[in-house]
């Protein structure tokens, strides 16, 4: 196995322009991978065996092991060069599985022969064999190599695997879309209690129970991925006083991760709460020290090459978190977090609140746009059989989470904003008035009720005419919309009315105290 690059020193490396590699004075080769161009990592292929660190890792190619005929293997390694300028490191591992899928679904004789001898008919052997995740290791190689004429590979089979799918039933997502209890997103009554855990400081916290705790709490305040909460740097966190009061704000700067790597960091705002318990976490002498060594925010104890790698995350990570003995609301076992559950959770729950596919792409910082359509979806599968089936009138379903759409005050005078109730009517139905100092872009009646603080609801209105404007609407665009398309027209409407009932409730129990009747 090739040396660690720990043993070299990189600003000695000098490139050779002829084969675009990097070189030591010991005569040791590396390729300068460029995947994120603000930290590049130096793959040594001085071996056969290709190797490199990243990301708290090692990963290696083994080209012997995999006993290649060299007619396969010389090709494929000159493509793998190229792509390894690119791509991440870990794409050694993917690159060696797929190949060793390769190697055995195809026949010794077709290999020896090069991939010239491998027709349509062959390939499409060969595909069913193999993962998603190897066909397009393997599909792209060899589009790489027909367009440079290498191996044998033909310009017509790379055309005609363009359009074979890497699988073929693909279920996005399924957990999310599922609901699954273990696997998909949080409960609302689970994220209660989780975050009550985050934010509790059990006396004699470890170092290492606060680093992981804290790690929970950057992903659900944050939506990042793993890899980028481990990857911020030392000074990733800022603290900027608000001139008008005596409280901070806080913010971290968190890296890009994926298709996105290389682009500048960003900064995200989290609460003073979490921002203040960093800044706690970071005192400590051990943390300071180590801190400053590795350059990360997040020190475990756990670190190789700089970074704690995702696998031990997560099994840490879990273990934590089963260690406290929390128990689920929904399954009645202990909760047991993850990263990718995080992010479930507040997509899902971003997608619950009506934002679209491209906020949810922003936050979550989504290669793709379509990739918020599961979460988008798991709202309309999950809320259409309700709104369908229950005769318990509208805003019903969002019932027991009203409090969460009436974001306003119960006011005993209308200001001199009034809203309405928007039907045809000689004498105006007043319901409150508008509490924005500026001009308000959102639209009114609908999002007066539905989540906007600036909104004074009247003690004296008819909320329950505004109620029943709401049933008659929703029925009326129910019978001319249907199925699939109306989850969002459907939420929309129930979370109006949630809000609704929510301030004839409030309404009642204040003049209930008061001695007043409504």
């Amino acid at each position: 196995m090739a040396i660690g690059l720990e043993h070299v020193n990189k600003k000695r490396l000098v490139e050779n322009h002829e084969t675009g590699l990097f070189e030591s004075r010991r005569g040791k080769r590396f390729i300068k991978c460029e995947f994120n161009p603000n930290a590049p990592v130096y793959i040594d292929i001085t071996s056969d065996c290709w190797s490199a660190q990243y990301a708290g890792s090692f990963f290696k190619l083994d080209w012997p092991a995999l006993a290649l005929p060299d007619e396969i293997a010389t090709p494929v390694k000159s493509v793998a060069i190229e792509k390894l300028n690119t791509h991440a490191p870990r794409y050694l591992g993917h690159l060696e599985t797929a190949l060793k899928s390769l190697k055995k679904a195809a026949s010794w004789t077709e290999l020896t022969e090069g991939l010239g001898s491998l027709s349509s008919a062959s390939w499409l052997r060969i595909w069913a064999s193999m993962t998603a995740r190897d066909c397009s290791t393997i599909r792209s190689i060899y589009s790489d190599l027909a367009d440079r004429n290498l191996g044998g590979a033909s310009q017509a089979i790379s055309i005609e695997m363009k359009s074979w799918k890497a699988r073929a039933k693909i279920v996005h997502l399924r957990h999310v879309l599922g609901w699954d209890p273990e696997k998909g997103a949080y409960s609302s009554a689970e994220v209660k209690v989780i975050l009550d855990l985050l934010k509790r400081r059990p006396e004699g916290e470890t170092t290492k129970d606060l680093c992981l705790r804290l790690y929970a709490w950057i992903m659900f305040e944050t939506l990042k991925r793993p890899i980028q909460v481990l990857s911020m740097e030392r000074d990733a966190l800022q603290e900027v006083q608000d001139p008008t009061s005596a409280r901070s704000e806080y913010f971290l700067r968190i890296p890009k991760a994926k298709g996105q790597s290389g682009q500048p960091s960003e900064l995200w705002q989290i609460t003073e709460a979490l921002g203040r318990e960093i800044q706690a976490f970071l005192r400590r002498p051990t943390v300071a020290s180590q801190s400053r060594t590795r350059n990360r925010l997040l020190i475990t104890g756990l670190e190789v090459y700089e970074q704690i790698d995702l696998s031990t995350a997560y099994n840490e990570l879990a273990t934590w978190s089963i260690n406290q003995e929390v128990l689920s609301p929904r399954t009645k076992r202990r909760i047991k977090l993850s990263g990718r559950r995080i992010r479930h959770t507040g997509c899902t729950g971003m997608a619950l609140q009506g934002a679209d596919r491209g906020a949810i792409q922003s936050v979550c910082e989504h290669d793709s746009p379509f990739s918020a359509n599961a979460y988008i979806d798991c709202v309309g599968a999950h809320l259409i059989p309700l709104f369908e089936r229950t005769d318990r009138g509208i805003g019903a379903i969002f019932s027991g989470l009203s409090n969460s759409f009436f974001k306003g005050a119960i006011v005993d005078h209308v200001g001199p904003r009034p809203i309405i109730i928007p039907i045809a009517s000689a004498t105006p139905a007043v319901v409150g008035s508008c509490g924005k100092g500026g001009p308000c872009k959102k639209h009114p009646f609908w999002q007066c009720y539905n989540g906007c603080p600036a909104f004074l609801a009247w003690r004296e209105a008819d909320h329950r005419r505004s109620l029943e404007f709401l049933t008659n609407e929703s029925n009326r665009w129910g019978a001319a919309e249907g199925g699939k398309q109306r989850s969002k027209l459907a939420k929309d409407f129930d979370g109006t009315a949630a809000g609704v009932i929510e301030v004839i409730k409030q309404i009642e129990q204040s003049n209930a105290e008061h001695g007043r009747q409504i």
